[in-house]
């Protein structure tokens, strides 16, 4: 039978050289045939022992990188959804008004997509129908205000500067068209309201962040055709300012300013607060849990290394007890299955890092992502696998390197 590799190099050592023998059981070229041999003659044991760092790494990449890759569409979300509507008025008692070229002056600013203004009026008996009458509280506002606020129609139009300036017209939210019994409007469409018909443009599917328009009539001036260009005394009329996303803080800066210079200080200016600390909550949460699985992956994969090299412990006793005989010293043995540890460790990890990126790439492309992952993060799997292959060899080694030379020869 062929005498294994780091046999027959023993062997020529031992007979070409008068050192000790211990020390020509030392020498490295002896030490590197002898794990090559050993990882080699088990090529099954190997690729096993070596499938549980890989798994591990497989784990970690895409947890880590399916995490950063999500992350990123969440701040996405968040941005879109950042506060981007300022809301302006007048002080009380004070001298400041937002006039009638509140808006031209406002949308002139950098960063600033539409303005417009509006203000509460009274409640209003209103019919669509002949017989079929319903309170509703109504609303004056400006062509400008439906852009700002973000609301959407479900049918119809907007009113704005082409409309004829005869009559108040009206806008009907989701809330009073649907009491109204009103849900698609044409040329024709009209309201009655404390007897006054009303021609009806639109009716809004979404308020957007104007959330008080879902119930109103928004009309385009009072029933007795005031409008938000008067100082109508216990009116109060609030701006609204759609900005672009990011410029927000900077545009409220200067609001005031642009819309009466001469009373700056009388205007107050209101953004919604921001969901900044959600989105580093969220963030913080996605990434602790990506570093917990990922940490628990790994050590998995070290506890099967561990285990499958005990277990090689237990088969490989009598080439221990050889290799003591002929001069090995215990931590001759240890080293060696350290080792063998670092190297397993080594080979699961560039196997897993390779399989995990194109698990990623995969992942990602499914649901339209864009791929994320740090180079640090990834190349750092390559020392921490052999971090955790060593560690993992460590107890078998330590175990390997007790057995007596005596009881190790005699087992079978």
């Amino acid at each position: 039978m062929k005498k294994p590799a780091w046999l027959a190099h023993l062997a020529r050592c031992s007979g070409t050289s008068a050192a000790p023998r211990t020390r020509v059981y030392a020498d490295k070229r002896l030490l590197a045939t002898q794990i090559i041999a050993s990882i080699l003659g088990r090529k099954g044991r190997a690729a096993l022992t070596a499938s549980g760092i890989a798994v591990g790494v497989v784990v970690f990449i895409m947890t880590y990188g399916w995490t950063l890759a999500g992350g990123a569409i969440i701040n996405a979300t968040f941005d879109e959804t950042v506060a981007t509507l300022i809301s302006v008025k007048a002080r009380e008692n004070t001298e400041a008004s937002l006039g009638a070229d509140f808006t031209q002056h406002v949308e002139d600013l950098d960063g600033v997509v539409a303005a417009g203004r509006w203000a509460n009026s009274s409640q209003l008996a209103c019919s669509g129908h002949p017989g079929q009458q319903v309170t509703l509280p109504s609303v004056i506002a400006d062509a400008g205000y439906f852009t700002a606020a973000g609301a959407q129609l479900a049918s119809g139009r907007f009113y704005d500067a082409t409309t004829p300036t005869s009559g108040p017209v009206a806008v009907l939210g989701p809330g009073a068209a649907s009491q109204l019994g009103i849900s698609e409007v044409s040329g024709g469409s009209v309201v009655v309201c404390q007897g006054v018909t009303i021609p009806v443009y639109g009716v809004l599917a979404d308020a957007g962040e104007a959330i008080a328009l879902g119930p109103t009539i928004v009309l385009s001036s009072g029933l007795d055709g005031t409008s938000l260009d008067e100082n109508v005394p216990g009116q109060e009329v609030t701006g609204a300012v759609r900005t672009d996303l990011g410029a927000t803080q900077v545009v409220a800066k200067v609001l005031p300013l642009h819309i009466d210079p001469a009373h700056a200080g009388d205007i107050a200016v209101t953004i919604p607060p921001s969901p900044e600390q959600l989105r580093a909550d969220v963030t913080g949460s996605l990434n602790t849990l990506a570093i917990g699985v990922s940490v628990l992956s790994l050590v998995v994969g070290g506890i099967g290394i561990m285990t499958t090299m005990l277990t090689s412990v237990m088969e490989r006793t009598r080439e221990i007890g050889l290799r003591r005989a002929l001069g090995a010293r215990p931590h001759h043995i240890a080293s060696q299955f350290v080792i063998e540890g670092v190297v397993y460790g080594l080979v699961g990890a560039t196997s897993g890092l390779a399989v995990g990126l194109v698990g990623l790439l995969i992942m990602v492309s499914v649901k339209g992502w864009t791929p994320v992952m740090e180079p640090v993060v990834a190349l750092g799997v390559l020392p921490a696998g052999c971090v955790v292959g060593g560690l993992a060899a460590l107890i078998p080694g330590i175990r390997a390197a007790r057995i007596p030379p005596a009881t190790a020869l005699r087992a079978n």
